[in-house]
């Protein structure tokens, strides 16, 4: 069964796609009319008034056509943005953003179809479709996140093997620290000790164990217990510090443990 942070993950992927649609809106709504080239993933109501505006231009050579469509399709970016932003704390918003998208994408086959060139936008047609399936499964993430209870964090423990140390062996500290970054920021990883869960680790936060001081094992890795990259700590009193840090891989995170 899929925990909470799963879905929460889905979910912020998706909110990442509806970004690139921003972006890529955008930026074609200048590439069109500048260089008469565009890039996919984005709004073709954005697309359709950058052309429009172009062809305008070149018909009369007034620049005003050109001033007119850049305007409107910056207009038409807008709801985009404001479902993104506001989607963070409100998967509601992400419905919005569903319809919207819908709307401009059977707009697209109707274009499509009405001029009878359908195969010159079938690339387009496919990535629409590709993009409203990730939004429409970001919803469903979300709804399924927040029909789960509110995940526990586990209490750092003194440990020795996947048991909990006596209190008068003598101990020593080990401070994980999870570096501050945007990927993955809204989720939670967990820290094993000697394959035994030790606590979870938020973006940016530190936590610090207390060791016996024989050798062990430093793990990190989902919520659902399953690790991920995996350290030796040395035996000894000595206290040692590791970073953790995260970045984007091509279907899941690249985790990386350092010793600082």
């Amino acid at each position: 069964m899929k925990n909470r942070a799963y879905y929460q993950e889905q979910y912020r992927k998706m909110r990442m796609d509806l970004l690139a649609i921003v972006i890529f809106s955008a930026v074609n709504l200048f590439s069109i009319i500048f260089t008469e080239t565009y890039f996919l993933f984005s709004s073709y109501v954005t697309q359709l008034l950058a052309a429009v505006g172009y062809s305008m231009f070149v018909e009369t050579g007034s620049n005003l056509y050109i001033v007119v469509s850049i305007l409107f399709g910056l207009v038409s970016i807008v709801p985009y943005l404001l479902c993104f932003i506001f989607s963070k704390k409100n998967s509601g918003w992400m419905i919005g953003a569903g319809v919207l998208f819908g709307i401009d994408t059977l707009l697209l086959l109707v274009d499509a179809f009405s001029s009878g060139m359908f195969p010159a936008f079938l690339m387009d047609i496919v990535f629409h479709a590709l993009a409203l399936a990730g939004i429409i499964w970001g919803i469903i993430a979300a709804r399924r996140r927040d029909a789960l209870p509110e995940e526990e964090e586990i209490a750092p423990a003194v440990l020795s093997g996947v048991y909990a140390a006596p209190a008068d062996v003598p101990t020593r500290t080990l401070t994980v620290i999870r570096a501050k970054g945007f990927y993955a920021s809204l989720v939670s990883f967990t820290v094993f000790v000697d394959g035994q869960a030790a606590g979870m680790l938020k973006n940016g936060a530190t936590l610090a164990l207390q060791l016996d001081e024989g050798p062990h094992t430093l793990s990190v890795g989902h919520a659902n217990g399953s690790p991920l990259t995996t350290v030796n700590v040395p035996e000894g009193a000595a206290p040692h510090t590791y970073t953790v840090r995260l970045s984007m891989g091509m279907t899941d995170a690249n985790i990386s443990i350092t010793e600082n």
